[in-house]
Order: C-alpha cells, then sequence, then structure tokens
C-alpha cells in the first residue's frame, strides 16, 4: 500500500500498477479528492471510500491521517512484502470490482 499525496494519486489511477485506490470520506475540503473518483472511473481503477481518514491511515501503516491510499498487487513497483498473503490482496480486489455502483 502506498499513502501518498494527491498531487501524485492524480497521474496513478492510470498506471497498470494500479490496483485499487482507497479514499478517505471525511476530508475537508472534498475537493482536495473530489477528481480521483473520476479518473479511476475513467481508467478501469476500482475505488472505495472509506469513512475515517485516521483509520485509513493506520490501515497504511502510518502515524497521520491519509486521503489516498494506492494499493499495487500486481506488476513492476508492487512490494509483495506489503501484503503478508497476496492471493488474499487479489481477492480483495476482484470483491470491490464486483461491488455495485451507485448511481
Amino acid at each position: 500500500m502506498l499513502p501518498c499525496l494527491p498531487s501524485f494519486v492524480a497521474s496513478a489511477p492510470r498506471s497498470p500498477r494500479c490496483s485499487i485506490v482507497v479514499l478517505a470520506g471525511d476530508i475537508s475540503p472534498i475537493d482536495v479528492i473530489s477528481h480521483i473518483p473520476v479518473l479511476c472511473e475513467e481508467s478501469s481503477v476500482p475505488y472505495v471510500f472509506v469513512s475515517s481518514k485516521s483509520e485509513l491511515g493506520a490501515a497504511a501503516a502510518t502515524k497521520r491521517p491519509t486521503s489516498v491510499v494506492l494499493v499495487h498487487t500486481a506488476g513492476k513497483g508492487a512490494k509483495p512484502a506489503a501484503f503478508a498473503d497476496m492471493d488474499k490482496a487479489t481477492e480483495v480486489v476482484e470483491e470491490i470490482k464486483e461491488l455495485p455502483k451507485d448511481a
């Protein structure tokens, strides 16, 4: 998992290495990340919102609240040590892709 600045994330969903984008729902102002779902949809990268930037930061093993996390499960640049079980990570990616999209 890569906690990143939103400016870096703007180009990351276009990368074939990006498997999932996780966004915090309590970011203020929301304009900081509001363009990222559009970029993800254009690049067919699944994305999900979680409720808390603090919890997202903790899940990404950082001490700071985090607005966006990129998950790489395959390809160049993926860090196998990031997940103890890469098969489980790939399974999560597939489950997220199957989630219904809100209109």
